[in-house]
């Protein structure tokens, strides 16, 4: 299917279910440029049920005002945000990011996972998306005679930053009992990383998914990429 990709975690010709992680390509960048946002789903053996996250929640920038709303809503409206365990975000761009507080406003409540960089300057970011969203709303009304209404408020970037759990570069953390999450700088912007993670099966076979998310800038001496894969 278009957009969804399967991996097994084990050699076996035996397809258990249970043995394999989903990854739904939902952003808009499948299609174009903006964007990037991959859901993320697999059985945790030790909790006994699926383990759903996303990797990146960016919006779309690559149409019209109106191309862009409607692709933005869409987007928000591929999955249930209440039943979501994770939000793991590589960099603080808006592309990348920025409908993050959209899914507080849906209900998630989940651990949002990025570097202590990104933490740092996405209360402003999502600030300025909230304004940016409020006047774009109001030129869809008078211009277009369209309802619409920003996908948060600002009172949703509270919680946000209430939810977000700061890694480090290089050291690993447990997002549940049979998946873990580690971060290798890349040098795109300040904060960046790429994520790679490890899933455990229920043979426990353990293999690892690696996204680098946007890279650049290799030439600039004042970041460091520190890679310890």
């Amino acid at each position: 299917e278009k957009g969804r990709w399967w991996f097994w975690l084990s050699n076996k010709r035996k397809k258990d279910l249970r043995n394999k992680v989903r990854l739904d390509m939902i952003g808009s960048n499948t299609t174009s440029i903006t964007g990037s946002c991959i859901h993320i789903s697999f059985f945790d053996k030790d909790l006994d049920r699926e383990v759903n996250g996303i990797l990146e929640i960016g919006i779309s920038q690559s149409g019209s005002i109106l191309e862009n709303y409607k692709s933005n809503d869409t987007l928000l409206g591929k999955f249930d945000a209440k039943n979501l365990d994770f939000v793991i975000i590589g960099h603080f761009h808006g592309d990348h990011a920025l409908l993050l507080s959209g899914l507080i406003n849906r209900g998630f409540r989940g651990r949002i996972y990025l570097t202590k960089e990104s933490a740092s300057i996405a209360p402003v970011m999502l600030a300025d998306g909230q304004h940016i969203g409020e006047v774009e709303c109001e030129w869809l009304k008078n211009k277009k005679g369209i309802k619409a209404k920003p996908f948060y408020k600002l009172s949703d970037i509270d919680i946000t930053t209430g939810l977000m759990e700061i890694v480090q570069l290089n050291e690993m953390i447990n997002i549940s009992p049979n998946i873990q999450l580690k971060f290798i700088g890349n040098t795109h912007i300040l904060g960046s990383a790429g994520t790679i993670l490890y899933f455990k099966n229920i043979n426990s076979r353990v293999s690892k998914l690696f996204y680098s998310s946007d890279l650049g800038n290799s030439e600039n001496k004042y970041f460091n990429c520190g890679v310890q894969i």
